[in-house]
């Protein structure tokens, strides 16, 4: 009898485990995708783009799936069971994409590494301005069993990541690269891409080398246009430019590093199809960046400070020729710096995000150690406020809103200053005592930017 109950009781835990690994993200799809529940969805189909030819992405996507995240492929069947899809509607979303919108997304993202000698805290820095025609943004914590769990930006209806930072204070991020020769139409899109090296990395080398391996495995697709990777840890920062045949990653040793949508490395620039135009725009976000942070603060200021990097995040406008898109502009929906702390990564780095258009909401603090972010931020719902006011033209004061950053940052930092206080002394509740200390503060600026959101 003994021996009966021990071999439920072990039957047990397996079950346990796999519905664990299994039912996990069907729960959390519930959640933040509420409104997309029962409901049939109408995928983004390219132009000329057959039945046979979308049947070949989705079943080389699973494939790719398969020999690098398999448990995405319960995550999905999960999903699709959850929210009541017809089966792969889940998996066809990660291929595909929803129809939100005819015009296909740009490609004006701008982000940009700075070393910690340059910060006024000592930390490594990495921010990103995404642009993209996608108007549903969620932010999203993933743990999955017995792999790093993350928290950052996704994309309404898809858990891979737009930019993120895992436990171990890894950060990726993906800022769209050049049109190349060596366009990749199958494969895993540069989200899951970048999910999957936030869950299999502890640091930004291993991440580099996953990277590597996925491109040489012809797993990577970002249709037509290549890709430039930022990937940091506490210790290190990369570059890494690539298409379907193309792939160099570079050391950033010091200093500051930035990228709009040109290559610049020997190896990858041959691959390159941008013309005299892109190069110049690119050049322009480029140069706007360089010239506020280095020539306008680093030489006056002597050291960079996250408020600077919100100020560069919002420029606007060129005031010199040639004219060009600007760092934020009309597909501009979203800014996030992520910042990592160098003496306790793992309990001190955070990440700051507007979650929507930067000229048009806070930039909000969020601790790693965060275990659930607010469901405002994984619907939506937080979002949609700050596109409508970007479609009706009502641009808030942004001194106003520099104000309110202010004062959630400076909440913030007196947080983390107590916080590594009580890790410095060590013991075993440190850690634990340090994350209820920064989520209290989270909980305060949370209340703090709902409050003046409803005045903006």
């Amino acid at each position: 009898m003994k021996v009966f109950f021990l071999c439920i009781a072990s039957l047990s835990v397996l079950l346990c485990g796999c519905f664990v690994s299994y039912d996990y993200a069907g729960t959390q799809a519930s959640q933040s995708w509420a409104q997309w529940k029962n409901k049939e969805i109408k995928f983004r189909i390219a132009k000329k783009s057959s039945q046979k030819q979308t049947e070949e992405k989705i079943s080389y996507f699973l494939k790719c799936i398969k020999k690098f995240a398999p448990y995405m492929l319960d995550e999905f069947r999960s999903i699709d069971k959850s929210m009541n899809w017809k089966p792969g509607t889940a998996a066809k979303l990660c291929v595909m994409g929803v129809d939100y919108t005819k015009t296909p997304p740009p490609h004006e993202c701008t982000s940009w590494i700075i070393m910690p000698e340059l910060t006024s805290a000592n930390q490594l820095i990495l921010h990103k301005n995404r642009d993209s025609s996608s108007r549903y943004l969620t932010a999203e914590r993933v743990s999955v069993p017995g792999r790093y769990s993350w928290i950052g930006n996704c994309n309404f209806g898809n858990f891979g990541t737009t930019s993120g930072i895992n436990e171990r204070a890894v950060v990726v991020a993906m800022n769209s690269g050049p049109r190349s020769i060596g366009e990749s139409p199958l494969g895993m899109g540069t989200t899951i891409i970048a999910r999957i090296l936030l869950e299999h990395s502890s640091t930004a080398t291993e991440a580099v080398d996953h990277l590597k391996k996925i491109v040489e495995a012809k797993a990577y697709c970002h249709g037509k246009s290549g890709s430039i990777w930022f990937i940091a840890d506490r210790d290190q920062a990369f570059l890494v430019e690539n298409d379907n045949i193309c792939f160099k990653a570079v050391e950033v040793k010091s200093g500051l590093a930035v990228r709009a949508n040109a290559w610049h490395l020997p190896e990858t620039i041959v691959y390159s199809k941008n013309n005299p135009s892109q190069i110049v725009g690119n050049s322009r976000r480029e140069y706007a960046v360089r010239n506020l942070l280095v020539n306008k603060i680093l030489r006056q200021k002597k050291k960079i400070t996250l408020p600077d990097v919100f100020q560069a995040s919002r420029i606007d406008k060129f005031p010199e020729d040639p004219k060009c898109y600007a760092l934020c502009d009309s597909a501009t929906i979203v800014g996030t710096s992520f910042v990592i702390d160098r003496e306790f990564p793992e309990e001190l780095s955070y990440f700051a995000s507007t979650f929507g258009p930067p000229r048009h909401g806070f930039y909000i603090p969020v601790p790693l150690t965060l275990k659930e972010l607010p469901l405002k931020l994984r619907n939506g719902s937080w979002s949609n406020p700050l596109f409508l006011r970007k479609k009706a033209k009502k641009n808030p004061d942004i001194k106003k809103l520099e104000a309110i950053e202010t004062i959630m940052l400076k909440n913030h930092e007196k947080a983390v200053k107590e916080a590594r206080l009580l890790l410095r002394s060590g013991g075993l509740a440190a850690r634990a005592q340090a994350a209820e200390v920064l989520k209290k503060c989270f909980s305060e600026n949370m209340k703090i930017a709902e409050k003046n959101a409803a005045l903006l």
